[in-house]
This record gives C-alpha cells, structure tokens and sequence, in this order.
C-alpha cells in the first residue's frame, strides 16, 4: 500500500497524513510568526515538507507519466520552497 490511498472510488484519500499521527496546529497570530523559535520554525517547515512528501507520492502514483506529471511535480517542489522561505523569514 503506497502512502496515498484512495477511496472504493478511487478518490484520494486528503487525510491520510493525519492517519499516520502527523497533526500540527497552527494559529494565525502575527505576533507568534514573528517571534517564532528556531525549534518552531523547523517543526512548520518539517510539517510542510512531509505534506508535500505525501503529496508527491500520490502524484507518482495516480497521474499517468507524462508533461503534466512533470508539471506538477515541479510545481510541487516551487511550491514547497517557497512556503519554506516564508516561515524562515518570519
């Protein structure tokens, strides 16, 4: 079983990292982005890369090879490195 599962339907099943015992809270407090740790800001980012981790297993997994998946997997990997960015500069 690959880490994205689909539904009987063969949906995707979004959850699944939380199944496997990944769960960060996160609370929209500009005060606490800006005076965030060090230790803190790696937790996001950490939490940001297995999301994106997961994501692009299911990519591998359900899209048919081609330009597209290329696509996606790039954009994926842009998409990470900037959020990345962001909570380091907080």
């Amino acid at each position: 079983m690959s880490l994205c599962s689909t539904d009987a339907d063969g949906v995707p099943l979004h959850n699944e990292w939380l199944d496997m015992g990944t769960k960060v809270y996160v609370t929209k407090d500009e005060d606490h982005v800006s005076n965030m740790t060090g230790a803190e800001c790696g937790l996001l980012c950490d939490a940001i890369r297995h999301i994106a981790s997961d994501m692009e297993t299911c990519i591998r997994d359900l899209c048919p090879d081609g330009g597209e998946k290329e696509l996606a997997l790039g954009r994926l990997g842009e998409c990470v490195t900037w959020a990345v960015k962001s909570i380091e500069r907080a």
